[in-house]
């Protein structure tokens, strides 16, 4: 029996804009003391969430079907960065 896998990408919590938490709390599978576990084929407004919405594009690019936003999570350069 084949197992069923998920790519996922660590992502840090450093790209999430505090103003669009709001929209990462509807939407995360998951959450814990140290960041969410976002589903990508969530449905996310690009108007009220562009950040939230950039760093699913990036997790589709790379094939991944879930982004795990990590405190301790690394800081790559094609998104955003704001002070928490």
């Amino acid at each position: 029996m084949p197992f069923e896998i998920h790519r996922t990408i660590i992502l840090s919590t450093g790209h999430l804009d505090p103003r669009e938490l709001p929209q990462l709390e509807d939407h995360a599978s998951m959450s814990s003391d140290d960041g969410w576990l976002l589903y990508t084929g969530r449905d996310i407004d690009p108007k009220t969430a562009p950040t939230l919405t950039a760093a699913v594009a990036l997790a589709v690019r790379e094939n991944c079907v879930f982004i795990r936003f990590d405190s301790d999570g690394p800081l790559v350069t094609e998104l955003p960065t704001y002070e928490w």
